[in-house]
């Protein structure tokens, strides 16, 4: 003889409601029936352009490390601007020195901030934030871009570390130029210098997915 099965009325709303509680408990909010979750079916955006600037700068810097912008010729060129703004400084060869540090220094920030821009481009990372569906009133997730983090900060500098190597080492063939390990290091500070700046301004931050 089958054994007959007795359900009581109103048992499956209650054990809803009571799973319900338990998710609001755990902070997050409850999902019903007419929830609507939107499927997000935009197409990722191309990530090409991001990669355009960073080489771009590559081949400037290139450029840069060539006969072109010697220790002797930005001396000439300090001498003639030193000239037309009437400035008397008495060691030129010192601050042209370090003119020429400060130009390493600051062309790796900006090239370690470019190649941030193409990583967080090619990897986005994404936090999940609920929003109140307008429709249904229901809560929904919605997803929020990051804007800083460790991953495409390190990847900027690795980037910009091996960009500055290759400089170096392209340097040792031009007569007029010398390579040195301390100038790789003084690009990779920038690099880092940047990312502290970046990592000070927007960690822990994020914005709305833009469209």
């Amino acid at each position: 003889m089958p054994s007959a099965k007795c359900q009581v009325p109103g048992a499956t709303a209650a054990g809803a409601t009571a799973s319900n509680q338990q998710t609001e408990l755990l902070g997050e909010p409850s999902i019903t029936a007419s929830t609507t979750i939107p499927l997000d079916r935009r197409p990722s955006p191309a990530i090409w352009p991001y990669w355009v600037p960073p080489f771009v700068w590559i081949v400037l810097n290139f450029i840069a490390s060539s006969d072109l912008l010697s220790t002797g010729h930005t001396a000439v060129m300090l001498r003639w601007a030193l000239g037309v703004l009437h400035l008397h400084v008495a060691d030129v060869e010192l601050l042209n020195h370090l003119l020429r540090k400060i130009g390493h220094f600051a062309a790796y920030a900006i090239l370690g901030g470019l190649f941030f821009r193409a990583w967080r481009a090619s990897l986005p990372e994404f936090r999940r934030a609920w929003r109140d569906d307008p429709a249904t009133g229901n809560p929904v997730p919605s997803f929020r871009a990051k804007l800083w983090t460790l991953r495409w900060a390190a990847l900027a500098v690795a980037s910009a570390a091996l960009a500055a190597a290759f400089d170096e080492w392209h340097q040792s063939f031009v007569p007029t130029r010398g390579s040195s390990a301390w100038d790789v290091l003084l690009d990779t500070g920038g690099a880092i210098f940047l990312q502290l700046i970046l990592m000070t301004l927007w960690m822990n931050k994020d914005v709305a997915r833009s469209e």
